[in-house]
């Protein structure tokens, strides 16, 4: 059973010393929930039991079996966010410079402590961890929007590429490789925003465009070099497409793995787009230079792709729906 006038812990306060909890708590209980540990190896399971509501954590530094900056330490690596204080009746100047210059401590304050200045301390850390977390959350939100842009932004890629290597023929041939590309729940590409910018993105998006496009007319005239026709399709399909597909008959073919297919929109700028990747463009778009069109449907047994002969005009590029759907 749970009480639910309860209050979630917003500090965690760590000390060996018992009169000085019970001074901190009469002190600060009276405006924030307060937990209690007397050792670092209790204040980092506190710290992971109430993650979700600790706003600030202060520590003493001498403990029995660790230090307050050991555990300060831990807290920075796994809960940014949370405001950290270092707090010591000792003068270990030493060890309090090392641990600002590290980052492990965004405030140290010296016992023993004015009852008043220790409010005002907490009080603000308090608003600070507020803040942090607010800061956090938008920016958390904007990269979702720039890693969904990216896909937004290859699917328009691909169009470009397209056109530049069909001409006008090339609406089928986009229509079949979005529809794979859904069937196998293409994800946003991954991107570590720490280790790079928005503007690095996207100059190391535009030279993997690049890269895809020659590489797709490569091996287009590859495709038209050899002069295959369209009753040569299984044999086409098996030689640029190797174990990745097995050919059913009547026309079917199922994919015997289905990651490949995902290569341009899902992986990281920094992966190449694989060969496999590049042969089904090219194979989709050789089919509609000789009329003929991919159906691409999911059944229990796995995906199926089967080629027809185009029938009607040309699906609109319908980018917008595209992209809606990704």
């Amino acid at each position: 059973m749970t009480n639910s006038n309860v209050k979630a812990p917003l500090i965690l306060f760590v000390d060996d010393e018992e009169h000085t909890v019970k001074y901190f708590q009469r002190a600060v209980g009276a405006f924030a929930q307060v937990v209690t540990a007397g050792s670092v190896v209790e204040g980092k399971r506190l710290l992971d039991e109430h993650a979700a509501t600790l706003a600030v954590l202060i520590s003493d530094q001498r403990m029995p079996n660790g230090y307050g900056n050991e555990l300060l330490h831990y807290a920075r690596d796994r809960y940014p966010n949370m405001v950290r204080i270092l707090t010591t009746a000792y003068s270990e100047l030493e060890q309090t410079i090392e641990a600002v210059n590290q980052g492990q401590i965004d405030r140290y304050m010296q016992k023993p402590w004015d009852i008043t200045v220790l409010r005002l301390e907490l009080k603000l850390a308090l608003e600070l961890a507020s803040l942090r977390k607010g800061h956090t959350s938008l920016l958390q939100e904007k990269l979702e929007v720039l890693q969904k842009q990216i896909t937004s932004n290859r699917i328009g890629a691909l169009q470009s590429i397209c056109i530049g290597q069909a001409g006008d023929n090339y609406l089928w041939a986009i229509d079949a490789y979005l529809q794979a590309a859904l069937l196998v729940d293409v994800k946003s590409p991954s991107v570590n925003w720490s280790k790079i910018d928005y503007f690095e993105m996207v100059g190391a998006e535009a030279i993997r465009n690049g890269q895809f496009s020659l590489l797709l007319k490569a091996k287009i005239n590859q495709i038209n070099a050899q002069e295959w026709q369209i009753a040569q399709l299984d044999e086409l399909v098996i030689t640029l497409l190797g174990d990745m597909i097995q050919i059913e008959g009547n026309g079917m073919m199922r994919f015997l793995q289905e990651r490949f297919l995902a290569d341009f929109l899902e992986n990281p700028a920094q992966l190449p787009v694989g060969d496999a990747h590049i042969a089904w463009l090219a194979l989709l778009l050789w089919l509609e230079s000789k009329g003929y069109q991919m159906k691409i449907e999911r059944q229990a047994s796995g995906l199926y792709c089967q080629s027809r002969l185009v029938d009607g005009e040309a699906p609109e590029m319908r980018l917008a729906n595209w992209i809606e759907q990704f």
